[in-house]
């Protein structure tokens, strides 16, 4: 099927575009928005993505067969991404305003949504804590929690060795841990 994809997609039919779309944008778009915690970047690093493919296969600098489409495209949000947090030089990623607002002007507030608010806080704490690690620890943080991959294909993916994704794992768990019993330790003091 890749192989057709490709074909469409140099010969320059429209269609072949949302069909690369339709094929990856939602796993493509998982993946960014783990590194980056913000819908609209998310978006546009995929949409640069996909179209940075288009452009590649068209000058020769992509190839099938050197791995998986799919594993490539990966690669390209993860550069993308990565490029992004490094020129911001953010340590950090709020989620955007809009999104999941969990208390709503016109809902009342009550136990389910107090616990939704405390969730949230929750959450947002974690991914400030991710947002803070090291492009690499959290690339193998991402690719084994969000994707949900193997030591074995996160070394594949990161050019290094299982060895090597156990350490950045290991490493990121340790910083985790202490990132986020300072937050708790924080707010359990009067």
């Amino acid at each position: 099927m890749n192989r057709n994809l490709e074909r469409d997609l140099l010969r320059g039919k429209p269609e072949a575009f949302e069909r690369l779309f339709d094929l990856y944008a939602d796993s493509l778009y998982r993946l960014a928005y783990a590194f980056l915690f913000n819908r609209s970047d998310a978006e546009d690093a995929v949409q640069e993505s996909l179209l940075g493919f288009v452009d590649a296969l068209r000058s020769g600098k992509y190839r099938s067969g050197n791995g998986t489409l799919e594993t490539y495209l990966k690669q390209c949000v993860r550069n993308r991404c990565i490029n992004l947090v490094i020129r911001r030089g953010e340590a950090a990623f709020p989620l955007d305003e809009e999104e999941d607002s969990p208390l709503e002007p016109d809902i009342p507030l009550h136990l389910s949504a107090l616990a939704e608010l405390e969730n949230r806080e929750a959450l947002e704490r974690v991914q400030a804590a991710i947002g803070k690690l090291p492009p690499a620890q959290r690339s193998a943080v991402v690719l084994r929690i969000v994707e949900n991959q193997s030591y074995r294909d996160i070394a594949q993916e990161l050019g290094v060795s299982i060895d090597a994704v156990k350490n950045l794992l290991g490493r990121a768990r340790k910083t985790l841990r202490r990132e986020l019993r300072i937050l708790v330790d924080k707010d359990n003091q009067p």
